[in-house]
């Protein structure tokens, strides 16, 4: 595949809710160059760090990314 090689450039547009344990969740993607590089993101985002959820108070809560 063209991905694969590296031939295929772009960029992946994501969206989730991080919920109050710092998971990503509900991943969905929005726009990508390749179905692969979808997927690779949606594996990364899953596989990844925690991340620390908050509504801006400081006070954890799940919250969505765009």
């Amino acid at each position: 595949p063209l991905y694969a090689k590296g031939e295929v450039k772009g960029t992946v547009i994501v969206e989730f809710r991080v919920n109050g344990r710092g998971a990503p969740t509900s991943i969905k993607v929005i726009s990508s160059p390749s179905a692969e590089a979808g997927r690779d993101v949606v594996n990364m985002l899953s596989s990844g760090p925690k991340w620390t959820p908050t509504d801006g108070n400081r006070i954890r809560t799940s919250v969505e990314y765009k």
